[in-house]
């Protein structure tokens, strides 16, 4: 129910029980539903505020996530340099005819 609404037919009511064109039950009951709609906009408020602070957290987490992403992808690259590198690859096209190193074997440059 809309606050404004509420309070002006709290008001209305009140006026009418003074002059006990209603019973003062009706307007009490009406002073109620004016206060809970009052609780009622207070809580929606509040979840409103604590909707914004999670969404910032949120933002928070992903671009957290995003640098975690960015310094695993800059891993994975500088692995794969590394097996470039380990990697012998002969200069010419050709067969095999000698082998002059047994797997395993340390080589320096």
């Amino acid at each position: 129910m809309n606050l404004g609404r509420t309070e002006r037919e709290k008001a209305r009511l009140e006026g009418l029980a003074s002059i006990q064109a209603v019973p003062s039950q009706v307007a009490d009951e009406a002073g109620s539903a004016a206060e809970l709609t009052k609780a009622q906009l207070a809580a929606a408020q509040i979840n409103v505020a604590v909707a914004g602070q999670s969404t910032k957290v949120a933002d928070r987490g992903v671009a957290v996530a995003a640098a975690q992403v960015e310094v695993a992808q800059r891993a994975v690259d500088a692995v794969k340099v590394q097996l470039e590198e380990c990697t012998l690859k002969a200069p010419k096209s050709g067969v095999v005819t000698r082998r002059n190193y047994a797997p395993g074997e340390l080589l320096l440059p």
